[in-house]
């Protein structure tokens, strides 16, 4: 499994129509998640993806509860979580789940942080109430100390956490690190948590 960036494992029972149901999803996940990258929609990343039936091959399973589940894998960072995944009432065609599961995907196995416009930093409406922002080249990102840190602590956010997530960004404009009183040749990470919040 290591030969991948991140591995999604969906346990089964094939004697439970409902985990069947679930279970079926995956394909139709994995083609839209794979047809979002070639078209360039979704950046690439290497995923891989398997069932495993923990009635036929009970040693496989990944703990002795005998629960279905959908397991996500992050080898390189030693993380993982279990996704719970359900047909919801809103899906009103296996296309609908499968898409969901895609986008759940998604967002468990890259694109840590995204790109913020100085006007967009705690403004109404957002999605996330608190944002983490790292002010500095994106190239950071990817190559310095602090930008690992940013990437680890975003990763912890999200297979670790389910209410209240932080939103995590990065924004590269001079004059935006002036407006929010800090010095314009340093690099930050300013953690916001509300209207009032002050880095």
């Amino acid at each position: 499994m290591r030969v991948h960036d991140y591995t999604i494992v969906s346990y089964y029972k094939s004697s439970d129509e409902a985990s069947k149901e679930v279970d079926s999803f995956l394909d139709g996940a994995k083609s839209y998640f794979e047809r979002q990258q070639t078209e360039g929609d979704w950046p690439a990343r290497l995923v891989g993806w398997y069932r495993v039936d923990i009635e036929t091959y009970p040693d496989l399973a990944i703990d002795d509860s005998g629960i279905p589940d959908q397991l996500v894998v992050s080898p390189a960072q030693d993380m993982s979580r279990f996704l719970h995944f359900a047909k919801l009432e809103a899906d009103k065609d296996p296309r609908d789940a499968e898409k969901r599961l895609a986008l759940i995907m998604r967002e468990l196995t890259g694109e840590w942080y995204r790109e913020i416009s100085c006007g967009e930093i705690q403004g109404e409406p957002r999605f996330y109430y608190d944002e983490v922002v790292y002010f500095g080249e994106v190239t950071d990102l990817y190559q310095s100390k602090q930008g690992a840190l940013v990437n680890r602590l975003s990763m912890v956010d999200r297979y670790f956490v389910d209410q209240q997530r932080a939103g995590f960004y990065y924004n590269s404009d001079v004059e935006c690190k002036k407006a929010n009183n800090l010095e314009a040749d340093k690099n930050y990470i300013v953690f916001y948590n509300g209207e009032n919040a002050s880095p």
